[in-house]
Order: C-alpha cells, then structure tokens, then sequence
C-alpha cells in the first residue's frame, strides 16, 4: 500500500485495520488517536487453491476505510467551506482508486474495485468509506530453487539392500 501513501498525499495515517474509529483515545478521551484522513487495510479471508506443485492462487478481496472528519453539518450546508470539504473527501476517495485500479505486479494481478459503502455511522464526527477490491495472488513461496539436470548427468547405482532398505539413487 506504499502506493496510496506515495500517491495520495492528503493521506495522514496508514495502518492495518482493526475498528480503530469505532474506540475511543487513551482515557476515554474522544480524541482521534490517528491523524485525519487515514487509511486503514483489512486483509479478508481467502480461500487458496492448489495449481501445481508448491503453488496457490487466490482471488482475494481487500477493503480500504478511508476516514475523514464529517462532511456535513446539516445546520450550515449552504456554507461553501462545507460543500468544499464534502468534495475533498469525494476526490480522495477517487484518487485512491485512481492510483489501484489496474495496478498488478509479480504475484499478483491487476487490481479493480468491486464496491464502495459509505459508512456514516462512525463515532463523533467522522465519515468513512469502505472501498473494497479484488486481485488474483500467486503464492510461490513454499517453492524450491529447481535446478534442471540432464539425463546424461544422472547415474543410477543400485547396491546391495543388506538392510532392508530401498535402493539409493545418487549423482554424479
């Protein structure tokens, strides 16, 4: 996600997402204990299937809560400053999914997004917006370093099975 912080320089805070706008500051204090507007990334669930040997694929879906402080006070919503900040937010969210979408890399393909929910229920003042997406993963890393041999360079050597033991295959 070095991508969002490098892109979207509006972007105060990025973490790992685990309901940090639904909890209160230290002490109980109403306190942001993250500077707005963050991110946070939740990984979901995924199911992995094997293709081949020591390698699985996934279409994996991700979310984005993209957190900013509320949009609108209904008492002033002629206010231009209020409709100015209303856009902000709208053209954070849109340069977000501008710098994602169609992204890919090794392991992994291009990234779409699949949906976004507005989430206006948060504590105190603030907005969220839940931008989900998808990318299929590849996941090699349980796979060995293979090195290609000749026939020509293998030998097979049978030798007495004394012990019981099957017979050794060996190289030269």
């Amino acid at each position: 996600m070095a991508r969002v912080i490098e892109k979207v320089t509006e972007v105060k805070h990025f973490d790992l997402y685990f309901n940090q706008y639904f909890q209160e500051g230290e002490n109980g204090e109403n306190e942001d204990s993250f500077p707005l507007t963050a991110v946070f990334f939740e990984y979901n669930p995924a199911q992995w299937d094997n293709v081949g040997k020591n390698k699985q694929v996934t279409a994996q879906t991700f979310s984005l809560h993209v957190i900013n402080s509320v949009i609108q006070d209904v008492s002033n919503r002629e206010t231009p400053t209020i409709r100015n900040k209303g856009h902000a937010h709208m053209l954070i969210i849109d340069k977000i999914v501008a710098c994602l979408q169609g992204f890919n890399g090794t392991d992994f393909g291009a990234i779409s997004r699949t949906s976004d929910k507005p989430y206006h229920m948060a504590k105190d003042d603030r907005i969220v917006d839940i931008i989900d997406f998808k990318s299929r993963l590849t996941d090699r890393a349980a796979m060995p370093v293979m090195q290609h041999l000749d026939k020509k360079d293998v030998v097979l050597v049978i030798t007495p099975d004394l012990d019981g033991d099957a017979n050794e295959v060996e190289d030269d």
